[in-house]
């Protein structure tokens, strides 16, 4: 896959995290692949123990806030 043909969702009916390539009119997947591990440790990896802000695609703010827990 080129790197700009990939996309990145949550599925419709799960909670899972997929990659993958789409359609010429983004209605269909060419494929896909469930990403959802790799995607939650690359969370956890850039913002364990931070908060940012964030703007989504809709313009709405959001504060990420990602806690350590103690054992």
């Amino acid at each position: 896959m080129r790197t700009q043909e990939i996309r990145i969702t949550k599925g419709g009916l799960s909670d899972n995290i997929y990659a993958g390539r789409l359609s010429k009119d983004g209605t269909e997947w060419l494929d896909k692949k469930d990403v959802t591990n790799d995607f939650l440790a690359a969370v956890v990896d850039r913002w364990a123990g931070s908060s940012q802000v964030i703007t989504g695609s809709n313009a709405k703010k959001y504060t990420l806030t990602l806690k350590i827990e103690d054992e």
